[in-house]
């Protein structure tokens, strides 16, 4: 009974995590620009997706067995779309929209000059 409501809640945690990279997939293929959100984390997503790959890889090989990889399904499969969205991102971000972002350091300018300048 525990291990079916513990896969059951892994289940439901992957599909929340697909939900949650999709808008930001078609927010930026819409706005044609990732303005607005850190490469940083999801390279730091990403590290964390091919951890949880190489541990799952080490654990087996370490076992002999390919069960450790098998018998966890889900692991695979949030690493494998975590993976997968952050691939998205970074075509995205350095290929795709990369031009977008020459006129997105001028609008972060803009935003750092003070409204009221002093002995005007």
């Amino acid at each position: 009974m525990w291990r079916f409501f513990m896969y059951a809640l892994s289940a439901i945690k992957l599909i929340i995590t697909v939900y949650k990279y999709t808008p930001q997939v078609r927010t930026n293929y819409l706005q044609q620009s990732t303005h607005g959100w850190s490469i940083w984390q999801i390279l730091l997503d990403l590290t964390g997706g091919v951890l949880s790959f190489a541990q799952l890889l080490i654990d087996s090989a370490l076992q002999r067995s390919w069960s450790g990889i098998t018998g966890n399904p889900i692991k695979v499969g949030l690493a494998g779309v975590s993976v997968g969205f952050d691939l998205i991102f970074i075509v995205q971000h350095y290929w795709l929209y990369a031009s977008g972002q020459e006129k997105t350091l001028d609008a972060e300018e803009e935003e750092r000059r003070p409204l009221l300048v002093e002995g005007t």
